[in-house]
C-alpha cells in the first residue's frame, strides 16, 4: 500500500531518494495523507502545544529525551491502520 505523508519541513521530503517507491509526500493543505510528521520547532508555545496533542502515534527524541518530532494520524490514517491490522493478522497465523 503506498503511504502518503506530510511534514512541516517540506525540504525534508524523500521522494527523490531511491528505495521509497511506496512513499509519497503531499502538502498538508492538500489532504489525503496517512501520516503527519511535525518537527518540534518554532515558538515555545507552538512546541508545547504540538507535543501535547492527544493523538500522537510516535515521538522521536534524542538520547537525553529531548523531543525532536511527533507523528500524528492524517485524514487517511484509518485506511493505513486497517491495512496494517490485516497484515499483522495474516503474519500471526
Amino acid at each position: 500500500m503506498p503511504v502518503v505523508i506530510t511534514a512541516n519541513a517540506w525540504k525534508s521530503r524523500l521522494p527523490t531518494r531511491p528505495g521509497f517507491q511506496s512513499l509519497a509526500f503531499r502538502l498538508r493543505q492538500q489532504g489525503g495523507y496517512h501520516l503527519d510528521i511535525r518537527l518540534l520547532k518554532g515558538s515555545r508555545d507552538d512546541v508545547i502545544y504540538t507535543s501535547r496533542l492527544p493523538d500522537i502515534l510516535h515521538r522521536v527524541t534524542t538520547a537525553d529525551g529531548t523531543p525532536l518530532c511527533v507523528v500524528l494520524p492524517g485524514p487517511e490514517y484509518p485506511q493505513l491502520a486497517a491495512r496494517l491490522a490485516q497484515t499483522s493478522t495474516r503474519s500471526s497465523q
